[in-house]
């Protein structure tokens, strides 16, 4: 009741970079983030598909987690899964060293997160359906298939028919 009242973020700041527009991801994080837990975010606006939008985002992000830490948040999620596909195995890892090394503070990708909790449940084998056009499609494919994912179904936003 008191800690209601309480700023947001008052035990952990959690802060999340996204690629483009903050639509849903306050509204879900607050569904299921405990208590006194607060999201502090920041977008690259991303406005296409297009490679040249991802390299501009991906530039901005370390510049973006230095900005978050100045907001006294606690740990760095970056979310662009599509910015890291498109650049390959350890691509995730390397941005979150850049990070970490940045702002000291502990940091991930979303697709770190997914790959670490899949290994963790010892899930070796997925079906996998995404918002993605074609191409950032069999790009994020690849990618769960360089570590060790395999991808047993697959369809994208451009294979609607195929989707169950």
């Amino acid at each position: 009741m008191l800690s209601d009242l309480r700023m947001n973020g008052w035990r952990k700041r959690i802060g999340y970079i996204s690629p483009s527009i903050l639509e849903t991801t306050a509204h879900d994080f607050f569904r299921f983030a405990p208590t006194g837990v607060g999201i502090v975010g920041i977008t690259s606006n991303i406005e296409t598909w297009g490679k040249d939008h991802f390299e501009n985002a991906l530039a901005r992000v370390v510049k973006d987690a230095t900005s978050l830490s100045t907001r006294k948040c606690d740990y760095i999620i970056y979310a662009g899964v599509p910015l890291l596909v498109a650049r390959g195995k350890g691509a995730d890892l390397e941005l979150i060293s850049s990070m970490t090394k940045a702002t000291g503070l502990q940091s991930t990708t979303s697709v770190r997160a997914a790959l670490d909790a899949m290994d963790w449940f010892g899930i070796r084998r997925i079906a996998l359906a995404t918002p993605y056009p074609k191409e950032v499609q069999t790009q994020t494919v690849q990618f769960l298939r360089a570590n060790d994912i395999e991808v047993v179904k697959e369809a994208s936003m451009e294979d609607r028919k195929s989707v169950v």
